[in-house]
């Protein structure tokens, strides 16, 4: 967790005043997901948003998540697209904290979730917003749908889920 460690803390202290806000009674951890975590087949879903990428060894964090899952259970990945790799933010980022960053387009995160040991890998698509009634709005709708579909689109994320056996 390193550096940002005390940066997640707040994170979780926010988190925990929330809920307590709104009456729930939430369990928040803060843990390494690089590293086996301490569950064993006690979830149903585990959701990781916009983090998988920035991890050394995907396949390694999958096989702790198909860990903790019951058999049955499902991972949800919300990642950015292949392109993310190449962004100028991504690279501004690895020069300047030495982040690992990377794309996470279907393909390599189908062949991630078979290596961790998960199966039924399905790919889902984000819809931003509903096009507009113009006939400008409804054709930069198209073409945004026709490139994320075709050779990926710039900050688009890719949405993913694959089951345990």
């Amino acid at each position: 967790l390193g550096e940002f460690s005390e940066l997640f803390i707040q994170v979780l202290e926010l988190a925990r005043e929330n809920a307590g806000r709104l009456g729930l009674e939430i369990d928040f951890r803060l843990l390494d997901m690089n590293r086996p975590l301490p569950f064993a087949e006690e979830f149903d879903s585990v959701l990781i948003f916009d983090a998988l990428h920035h991890c050394p060894d995907e396949t390694a964090v999958l096989k702790h998540c198909r860990d903790v899952l019951r058999p049955g259970g499902r991972v949800v990945l919300v990642e950015p697209d292949w392109f993310h790799e190449f962004s100028p933010g991504s690279k501004k980022a690895r020069d300047e904290f030495g982040t690992t960053e990377r794309g996470m387009g279907y393909g390599r995160m189908k062949r991630a979730f078979k290596r961790a040991g998960f199966e039924r890998s399905a790919r889902y698509f984000q819809v931003d917003a509903t096009c507009g009634s113009s006939l400008m709005e409804r054709a930069r709708a198209l073409a945004t749908t026709v490139a994320t579909l075709t050779v990926g689109f710039p900050h688009r994320s890719v949405i993913g889920t694959a089951v345990k056996p």
